[in-house]
């Protein structure tokens, strides 16, 4: 772990982090580690996702079959 010695955060974000705080009686570093991590999370995810939609269509014997007939009954 690091200690980070600052962050420059606009106000109103900040007092919304302080009331939040104070509300769930969690400490700020707690809230904005946990909020980092889902944000990176879901910025990861939609990385993977666009990279498989930009897949190019498979090609068999000259008709182009498309990764949703590949993938098709898997889930």
């Amino acid at each position: 772990m690091r200690i980070v010695k600052s962050v420059r955060v606009k106000e109103d974000l900040w007092e919304g982090i302080r009331a939040f705080s104070k509300e769930s009686g969690k400490n700020i570093s707690n809230i904005v580690e946990e909020s980092v991590e889902e944000y990176l999370g879901k910025r990861t995810k939609f990385k993977a996702v666009e990279k498989l939609q930009q897949m190019p269509g498979i090609s068999l014997g000259g008709k182009p079959v498309s990764r949703k007939e590949i993938y098709e009954g898997r889930y």
